[in-house]
């Protein structure tokens, strides 16, 4: 079995493509920037070791934003807390989570 401390030593070439194709649909999760050239895998956690289910699929310049959040639960916790907000108003509320999202990116 392999723990999530060695993943990345065990990952293929075709399970990060997985990943990127099947899982992010080769875009970023935040702008469907679709540019592979343009996009890295990042740890959603960044105190978490790099696993499948500890990455996410971002733009450069998001990955380096995402990077300068100290806690990204807090920051799931409040753009969850919006999209629940934002549902009973918005009939956009997924567009309204991202921008949030982004937003928060840009001010760290």
């Amino acid at each position: 079995m392999v723990d999530g401390r060695h993943f990345f030593r065990f990952s293929q070439e075709p399970d990060l493509r997985y990943l990127v194709e099947n899982i992010w649909n080769s875009q970023s999760v935040l702008s469907a920037h679709e540019d592979l050239f343009d996009l890295v895998l990042v740890r959603w956690n960044k105190y978490e070791e790099w696993s499948p289910w500890n990455c996410i699929l971002l733009t450069k310049e998001e990955a380096s934003a995402h990077a300068k959040l100290e806690n990204v639960t807090e920051v799931l916790v409040f753009c969850f807390i919006l999209l629940l907000f934002s549902l009973l108003l918005l009939p956009s509320a997924l567009v309204f989570l991202l921008y949030i999202y982004m937003y928060i990116l840009h001010l760290h």
